[in-house]
Formats: structure tokens, sequence, C-alpha cells
């Protein structure tokens, strides 16, 4: 059995984590919250306190799920001489959302090092990755791909192979998410018009759920709303960072995204009213308050 390293032990990774295991993958993971390698510590779970102690279990893939730009460069470029050291035959799938500029330099940066780098941004979430029904959005080499379909299979039901080019499947993410936040928070105006109006809650989602302005999202999270539940999901401080994100990547190619630029002013909006740890569809709060 090939051994997986694991490192952000958030909502996807942590998942992630208890799906290898529950496949009887060896499993060492890592992350900079000692309060998080502690948790894992008390279920058992093979525990390193640094990407050294990673690399010592001589493991065949490192799957990374971390926050922003930031942590991913921080994390693996700036640890770059760490690997240069063990000088492992290491598959990299990173999961993160982030720009499509940043896996390129990550992908040149470690060109010299014996690391094959897959790009592998995912849609769904905490559930989904424990029961393994993510959809992957991939790009790489073909023969990464093909050698790496195993493990990619274990957490996601739905692969997309995008092509070689790494950043590619960075960027088919963002442009998801522009459509996810974008479709939620037309959902919740229009929501909240039907309540204005006095139509019931149930009423109104049994019948948009089966007509033409449905949508994934309606389905999946309109459902909270009726139960007055409004956990995350995907945070809207999460889907503002990528928001974000989306906005500084069209720039960086000239494109003007003015419907982005609206959709991520209404989840700014939502974050100064205190919502920015609850799930995206509390973005209808704006509208029935």
């Amino acid at each position: 059995m090939e051994k997986v390293g694991v490192i952000g032990l958030g909502n996807i990774g942590g998942s992630i984590v208890k799906r290898l295991i529950s496949l009887n993958y060896l499993v060492v993971v890592y992350d900079i919250d000692s309060k998080k390698r502690e948790e894992y510590r008390k279920e058992k779970v093979n525990v390193a306190n640094s990407i050294t102690e990673i690399l010592e279990n001589n493991i065949n893939y490192l799957i990374t799920s971390l926050p922003n730009d930031d942590a991913v460069m921080n994390v693996l470029n700036d640890n770059k001489d760490v690997f240069k050291t063990f000088n492992l035959n290491i598959t990299l799938i990173e999961l993160s959302t982030i720009l499509p500029q940043t896996i390129k330099k990550l992908q040149r940066n470690f060109t010299e090092l014996n690391i094959k780098i897959i790009d592998c941004p995912i849609s769904g979430g905490p559930i989904e990755a424990k029961q393994g029904n993510l959809n992957l959005i991939v790009s790489g080499e073909e023969q990464v791909y093909v050698q790496s379909k195993k493990i990619l299979k274990t957490i996601g039901t739905n692969i997309n192979y995008v092509g070689k080019e790494i950043g590619e499947a960075k960027a088919i993410k963002l442009i998801n998410n522009i459509m996810t936040m974008g479709n939620v928070l037309v959902a919740s105006e229009a929501f909240s018009l039907g309540l204005r109006f006095g139509i019931k809650p149930d009423t109104l989602y049994s019948i948009l759920s089966q007509t033409g302005g449905t949508s994934h999202h309606f389905k999946k999270r309109f459902p909270k709303v009726l139960n007055n539940d409004y956990s995350p999901l995907f945070s809207i401080r999460l889907g503002e960072k990528d928001l974000n994100l989306a906005k500084e990547w069209a720039n960086s190619n000239g494109f003007e995204s003015y419907v982005t630029n609206f959709i991520s002013e209404q989840y700014s909006k939502a974050s100064e009213k205190k919502l920015g740890n609850e799930d995206i569809v509390s973005i209808i709060k704006c509208f029935l308050n």
C-alpha cells in the first residue's frame, strides 16, 4: 500500500485523511496548527511535527490542502531545500484554490527536484471528501495523471482531466467559484422576493428546485435556509477570498470582470454584517433584513 502525506487538516484535508485511513492507506499528516496536530494524534493518526518528518516516512504521494497562495508557497516552495535533501520520488497532488500563476511558479521552482506535480483543485465539501465523492479538476503530465488515478479515485468520483498545462485546473476552479457565488447570490434575492410575497418557504423550494432557474447549489444549500442552518459547508469568508483571486487573475489577463466585481461587493457586505464564518447561503440574510 502506498504511503500518503497530507499537509493541511482543515475541513477538506482532514476529511480526506479520514477517507484514506478508512481504505487502509498508510497516512502521515501535518498542519502548522499544533492544536490540529494534537487533535489527530488523539485519534491515533500518524502525525508529523514538520515537513521533514513527513518526508522521513518515505511517502509516495503528498496531498496539500491549504487556505491560500501564501500558505502553499510557505509550505512547499520555502521548504524546497528540505525536499531536495531527501531526493524522493514523490507526486504532489495540490488541491488548494490558488492563482494559476502560483502553481506555475511552484512548478518552475520544483523542476530540478524529482517531484511530479498534479494540479488538482476540488469541487465539493467535507461530506463529499469524507465519502470520496469530490469532483476533481486535474491538469498535469498525462503519464503522471494516469499513474495517480488510483489515489485520485479514492477521493473523487468525477475526475475531469483538462490537459498537461499546470495552472489550467486552478483557472477552471476559479471560474467555477465565480459561478457558484453568483448562483447563490441570485437565488437568494429571488427566494427572498418569494418570501416577501408570502409564499411558504417549503412550497417555494419544492417548485424552484424543479424548474429552469434551479442549480446544483440551490438544491444543495437552500434546505439549509429552510432549516435555519447556516453552518459552513463553504464559508462566505472563503468564498470572498476566492472571488478576490478570480478578480486578480482576470485583471492579470486584461479582462474586465464587471459581474464578478459586483458579486464580490455583495459578499463583502455580508462579511461586514458578521456573516463571514457562515455558509455562503447566509447571503440571503442581507435580503431578508
